[in-house]
């Protein structure tokens, strides 16, 4: 039963890395392809990932059973722990996301400061105030003019670079004023954790 289980995960697992690959490779040689078909992947991402899920929810339940029936109580209980560690995390981020969703332009990255958050959300209207002014790219714009705002930046494109480029901090500061290039460049910038 444990071994078929196993075999289930590892199929699971397969699958949703061979759509995430899939993914990642029409990105890389049909920009276009991928616009036309991204909602197809997404749904075989999605799917393979709840099979995943499922299967590996199953495969928890029988080891948890199994540990039961050896008599493995505080084993069991250190994975209680340890799952009810990830879940207060998990809540915690969710918080910070419902509370800053109307601030970020992607409310993820709240990570980015989420260290600096008290556990109790006390502080986060400080906190809050003091990344955007440290960090104007990350949160939508608080000003409304009835004017529109001349952009000085519109003729210039987004940066294009090598793959493997490392950014430095002044290139990222002057970049995000560069419209649309903090988007093509975000993924790439917060992997490196330069951001400070």
């Amino acid at each position: 039963m444990a071994d078929e289980l196993i075999q289930s995960v590892e199929k699971a697992t397969q699958q949703t890395t061979i759509a995430t690959s899939e993914v990642e490779h029409a990105h890389g040689d049909d920009l276009a392809g991928l616009k036309n078909n991204r909602d197809d992947w997404r749904k075989k991402a999605e799917k393979a990932q709840r099979k995943l899920d499922e299967i590996t929810s199953d495969a928890e339940k029988a080891n948890k059973q199994k540990m039961i029936d050896e008599g493995k109580k505080d084993e069991l209980l250190e994975i209680e722990r340890k799952e009810k560690a990830e879940l207060k995390i998990k809540l915690r981020n969710n918080s910070l996301q419902l509370a800053v969703v109307n601030e970020l332009i992607d409310p993820a990255d709240v990570v980015l400061f989420a260290a600096q958050i008290n556990e109790d959300l006390s502080n986060i209207a400080d906190v809050v105030s003091d990344q955007r002014a440290k960090k104007p790219y990350l949160f939508k714009s608080i000003t409304e003019t009835k004017e529109p705002v001349k952009d000085l930046y519109k003729d210039l494109k987004p940066a294009t670079l090598s793959a493997g480029h490392v950014f430095t901090q002044a290139e990222v500061n002057e970049g995000v004023k560069i419209p649309g290039w903090w988007a093509k460049n975000r993924e790439a910038i917060l992997a490196q954790k330069i951001i400070k």
